[in-house]
């Protein structure tokens, strides 16, 4: 499995940037990366060639990057790789296709796809002892992405801080380094109300 490192900076600025790009009133360069995104808005963008790139090309703290005019105007359509399929799903507006998005998302996993999802992280909400995360937010409070690469089917209800109704958890491997969760890693229950916006990416060579 090869391993690689997107660079989030490329996408969340150029997401942004451009004519041909959604148009903000931000002000500044932090109002700009505080925008945020969507998996539509990275389909989006990809699938114009614009990105992905590796992080080592524009890492994460690099911001005074985006001072130099013309080194932001050179960088956006470059890419290292190719968005060649994207994979859209989510819950309905009561979860009824909860069984057929989770199944979905196990198959992914199972296939050697990495899974990217939503879902509301509040410190409240994460018992340390176990790792895990429970919120019964809706997920229109969604506000942070991660990326599913497993599952337990028995993980206990009784870990998490506010018990959901049934046992199960998606294993999710964060972006906030190895000291945050288990080397990286915490769980999520399957009855989390927040999870929304699944998408998987195939991405390929950049001269595919």
């Amino acid at each position: 499995v090869p391993s690689i490192n997107l660079s989030e900076l490329h996408t969340a600025f150029y997401s942004y940037y451009g004519d041909n790009q959604i148009i903000t009133s931000a002000q500044d360069i932090k109002e700009h990366l505080d925008l945020g995104g969507t998996t539509g808005i990275v389909t989006n963008l990809w699938s114009q060639w614009i990105g992905p790139v590796n992080e080592s090309r524009l890492p994460y703290d690099n911001v005074e990057f985006f001072d130099d005019s013309d080194k932001t105007a050179d960088m956006q359509y470059v890419s290292d790789y190719h968005l060649e399929n994207a994979y859209l799903f989510d819950f309905d507006e009561y979860r009824s296709n909860a069984d057929d998005i989770n199944n979905i998302v196990k198959q992914f996993v199972y296939n050697g796809n990495a899974v990217d999802v939503s879902f509301y992280y509040d410190y409240s909400d994460f018992n340390s002892r176990y790792n895990c995360s429970y919120s019964e937010k809706a997920s229109r409070f969604a506000n942070h992405a991660v990326t599913i690469a497993g599952w337990d089917d028995d993980f206990p209800a009784e870990n998490f801080n506010n018990k959901p109704e049934h046992n199960g958890a998606w294993l999710i491997k964060n972006s906030w380094g190895y000291g945050s969760g288990n080397d990286g890693y915490i769980w999520i229950s399957y009855d989390d109300q927040s999870l929304c916006d699944f998408a998987v990416y195939e991405l390929g060579d950049n001269d595919n």
